[in-house]
């Protein structure tokens, strides 16, 4: 299953958002830490956790640290900067650290707020540096700032980074997302900061969002839990034509280490104001799920955007499709996402539960979230779609055990047949040698099946059946 992210703000900070968020299929949330602490989220990670729970998920919850990024200063109020407008970056002017202008020179080309904007610098002093506006736009406070081709050596975690790190496994972060990646130091740091506040489980997201990251990729592949293709501040690392590119290049490298990765940034902008994406951005979803990626996330959609709910379900459904197994005109295999309520109606129903685990009661809610929490971390786990509607499920385990269940209306009519020759196919593609179903003795229907495909008897008193895959 693709992990699902979704990103917190003002538009999704109600409850009965994120509870439908999550039915759509969310998995996670991130916390953007630029511009608040983590001490002051702890009402908004309550409310994640009510809102998962509700729809029995226990949510990811990333926090993206400041990092060695540069940003802006406070400003009163959004600035307009106009195409051909003369500014000032510093004292009189758009507020910077001095490092920053430290680092400015006459002729350099500046991108503010993720490369919206670019200016053009014209003069330097001490106190300021004078520039000319090429591309306009608003500029808020604590917006990024990137001096095109120049590195400033910064550390890898602020002040603020550590004291929010400190709380982080209280508050129930589970994953730290590290901005601005240059090499193995950067993540050992983060690794040893929260070792020293116990938070050695918390996973460590490495985001490649420059050259340095890219070119360094391979030597810190042990370093990190996944990889973030960021490719906001690494489309501004380059010219935008190299950037896709790149992001092959990056998926490639994961790939080849099996090291699981994230792709973000405008996948569905054009739905901060739209009610449906555009074909590029689907298309954009589909390849990056495609490409192997283990998570997808959004951003300012969700955060600041008009439709946080239709956002997760078109990021959650495209990325299934391209996982979707087609198995003729009215019968496909969607990939699983938490669905109880769809789901749980199939295991309450007790001539099921005797078929498939010989038990005289029906699942509740926790025995249902365990067996689909393991079937989906050890393998692969379908609902069986029919003509549109959901009324099963079945799986193929790393360990070549087929499983599956097909609510009652909808057996003997080939159906169950259909799927098991479709996770044999499967299982050649993982290149599997055999499959194998554990089947009780009484389950007639299910005998008659499996041995019609080719099953033969093994031995044992769950009726082991093999069928070994020329």
């Amino acid at each position: 299953m693709i992990d699902v992210f979704g990103t917190l703000g003002p538009s999704c900070s109600d409850e009965k958002i994120l509870e439908e968020m999550f039915r759509e299929g969310m998995t996670g949330i991130r916390i953007n830490l630029s511009h608040v602490m983590l001490r002051e989220c702890k009402e908004q990670i309550d409310a994640i956790k009510r809102a998962a729970a509700t729809n029995g998920i226990e949510p990811k919850i990333l926090i993206d640290m400041q990092g060695p990024e540069l940003r802006i200063g406070e400003v009163k109020k959004p600035i307009t900067l106009t195409e051909g407008e003369e500014i000032k970056l510093g004292k009189e002017g758009i507020p910077v650290e001095q490092t920053i202008l430290d680092n400015i020179k006459a002729g350099m080309d500046i991108l503010l707020d993720d490369g919206k904007i670019l200016v053009t610098i014209s003069e330097v002093n001490d106190r300021y540096a004078v520039a000319n506006v090429k591309r306009g736009g608003n500029l808020a406070s604590k917006k990024s700032i990137l001096l095109v081709d120049t590195t400033i050596n910064l550390p890898a975690l602020t002040e603020k980074d550590h004291e929010n790190m400190s709380i982080a496994h209280e508050y129930g972060v589970t994953g730290v997302m590290q901005p601005f990646v240059r090499s193995r130091d950067d993540l050992m740091e983060v690794r040893h900061a929260l070792e020293n506040c116990g938070g050695k489980d918390i996973k460590i997201y490495a985001k490649i969002e420059n050259q340095d990251g890219v070119k360094a990729l391979e030597s810190f592949m042990d370093a990190c839990d996944e990889i973030v293709i960021a490719r906001g501040d690494l489309g501004n690392a380059m010219p935008l034509w190299e950037l896709p590119r790149i992001q092959k290049h990056i998926s490639n490298i994961c790939n080849m280490y099996k090291k699981p990765f994230m792709v973000v940034t405008q996948m569905l902008a054009s739905m901060e104001h739209s009610k449906v994406p555009t074909r590029a951005e689907v298309s954009d979803i589909y390849n990056a799920a495609m490409d192997g990626a283990k998570s997808i996330m959004v951003t300012g959609e969700t955060a600041v955007g008009e439709n946080p709910v239709e956002v997760i379900a078109y990021l959650r459904k495209t990325a299934a499709e391209c996982h979707r197994r087609i198995i003729d005109e009215s019968i496909s295999l969607v990939p699983y996402y938490r669905n109880d309520e769809i789901s749980l109606p199939w295991y309450q129903d007790s001539d099921v539960c005797k078929q498939i685990d010989n038990i005289d009661f029906v699942y509740d809610i926790n025995r249902l979230h365990n067996m689909y929490d393991y079937l989906d971390a050890h393998g692969s786990c379908y609902y069986i779609s029919h003509e549109g509607t959901l009324i099963g499920d079945v799986s193929l385990c790393d360990n070549g055990e087929l499983a599956i269940v097909i609510c009652k209306e909808y057996q003997n009519r080939h159906i169950g047949r259909k799927c098991i020759l479709n996770m044999i196919e499967l299982a050649k593609e993982k290149g599997m040698e055999k499959v194998r179903a554990k089947i009780y003795s009484f389950n007639l229907q299910s005998l008659s099946m499996v041995q019609s495909i080719g099953f033969e008897k093994v031995a044992g008193e769950w009726y082991e059946y093999e069928f070994v895959i020329k």
